[in-house]
């Protein structure tokens, strides 16, 4: 598969094209000409569109501490998704990178027990940082209180991650979840978690 923004792909197409198909004057072009163009110029688009994602998801964990102070949440224990050519998810440190500027869609799945007055947050960061351009923030969602599994769900949403964002990475742009609280101190438990992260085709190194 082959990760390409829509100027490569035109350019693939266009370098197909002239590939495939001699100057026509002397009626060169013969209908294997025509087959073939056609096939490897749909492959191309085909291999554009792909669909790669990562995922990260977590099963049962008790007591978690939540505070004010933002902390990484670190109760992941199962990769959806091996790496790709846009992602490699990175398990021991709780953590998806990105290996080049896009946009993606983010989805994010969280079950769990706390206080009827506990406001519980999540925030998708960039390289340790909250992303300036789209920010992923759920609001402070309160619990049902003891025995009643709460869940936090949001589905698709738009989150840039520039080639700036790549760069100063290291050559991959580190996406992490952090927690914090709204009002006060409070545990949390855990019934599971999960975060996909999915690319949009076609947006490579357009931000």
């Amino acid at each position: 598969m082959v990760v390409r923004n829509r100027t490569e792909l035109d350019a693939e197409i266009l370098s197909i094209a002239n590939l495939n198909f001699p100057d026509n004057n002397s009626g060169l072009i013969t209908p294997l000409d025509v087959r073939n163009a056609f096939v490897d110029g749909l492959g191309a688009v085909v291999d554009s569109l792909t669909d790669f994602a990562s995922v990260l998801s977590g099963g049962p964990v008790s007591t978690i501490p939540v505070s004010a102070t933002a902390v990484k949440w670190t109760h992941f224990n199962s990769i959806g998704i091996p790496e790709n050519e846009v992602f490699r998810p990175d398990l021991p440190n709780d953590a998806i990178h990105v290996k080049i500027g896009c946009i993606c869609l983010v989805n994010l799945r969280f079950f769990g027990i706390w206080g009827t007055n506990d406001n519980l947050r999540f925030d998708l960061r960039v390289n340790g940082a909250s992303n300036v351009i789209t920010p992923f923030t759920t609001p402070g969602v309160q619990g049902d209180g003891p025995g009643d599994e709460k869940p936090i769900a949001i589905s698709a949403e738009r989150f840039i991650i520039t080639t700036a964002d790549v760069t100063a990475g290291g050559g991959e742009a580190t996406l992490e979840l952090y927690v914090d609280s709204t009002s006060g101190s409070f545990n949390v438990d855990q019934g599971k978690v999960g975060i996909q992260i999915q690319y949009v085709p076609l947006t490579k190194d357009l931000v």
